[in-house]
């Protein structure tokens, strides 16, 4: 069975799973976010933010009923909170003018940041009230090359969260609360990418069997790394970078950057198990 192939009137930036994975949203441009019937294809709701912005992050919460909505403007990231049971928002919090990766619950909601030039944050978010309750300094490397993306994050047990700092080329796990680091270097051979043109970032996940799978790179040069999470020691796994997703069966998935495919991966080894062609370049795949 083939399936669902659906479509929607703008431009897709992000895409999350509600927590019983019926219900796909998609956030996109002029401040919509689009709920679909994951299963069928067919448009179930839209929920338009007050700000109009680009939503290029969503991240459904723990308890299933709400959903943050990351939206950019011109000069300011906002974060809108969104009421999934009556398809609202209903609070905001900025972040000023600055990129912002792909957040974890931990409960509390861990935000990557950065100021486009120079460090690179974790942004601690209290949800009742809805407010910035830290700011947390992950890497300060200056750079005259702009930066296009914040450091990737990944959930371990407990509440651990595991940082990729694309631009210091590390690795950083912390323990639940973000009390204490471990600090690893990544081996990336592909120059310093400070030398390298805007487009360079990464991507982490947590696969089956406590097995780290991160990339780094560019559409034109890239490497794939696997590691033990208790025994951080980057193993080269492939040539390519894009965006992971690990879904409900364990199945571990890589969103290819700069082709149109998606490919399968063993969850431990991270060798390729089969490659799906694309009608199209995928932005990422919801897990």
């Amino acid at each position: 069975m083939r399936p669902p192939i659906f479509s929607v009137d703008d431009r897709a930036l992000d895409i999350a799973l509600s927590r019983d994975r019926r219900t796909l949203y998609v956030g996109s441009t002029n401040g919509r976010i689009f709920a679909l019937d994951a299963l069928r294809g067919t448009a179930l709701g839209t929920v338009k933010l007050a700000s109009s912005g680009e939503v290029r992050r969503l991240l459904v919460l723990p308890d299933g009923h709400r959903l943050l909505a990351f939206a950019s403007l011109v000069l300011e990231t906002q974060i809108s909170m969104v009421d999934l049971d009556v398809g609202r928002e209903s609070a905001t919090v900025s972040l000023g003018n600055r990129l912002v990766g792909r957040p974890v619950a931990t409960p509390d909601v861990v935000v990557p940041v950065t100021d486009r030039a120079a460090e690179e944050q974790l942004v601690v978010l209290g949800l009742d009230p809805f407010r910035v309750r830290q700011d947390l300094l992950l890497a300060s490397t200056p750079s005259q090359v702009p930066r296009t993306a914040a450091a990737s994050l990944a959930l371990g047990p407990n509440g651990a969260v595991i940082a990729l700092s694309p631009f210091s080329l590390r690795i950083v796990a912390f323990t639940p609360g973000l009390a204490d680091r471990t600090v690893v270097p990544v081996p990336y051979g592909g120059g310093r990418p400070v030398a390298l043109f805007p487009g360079f970032d990464g991507d982490v996940t947590l696969a089956k069997g406590d097995t780290l799978h991160f990339c780094l790179g560019t559409g034109q040069r890239a490497e794939r790394y696997r590691a033990e999470r208790l025994r951080i020691s980057p193993q080269s796994a492939g040539s390519e970078c894009g965006r992971f997703a690990v879904l409900g069966d364990g199945g571990l998935y890589l969103a290819v950057r700069g082709r149109p495919e998606l490919k399968e991966l063993d969850p431990v080894t991270g060798a390729v198990r089969r490659t799906l062609a694309l009608a199209g370049f995928p932005q990422r795949v919801a897990s």
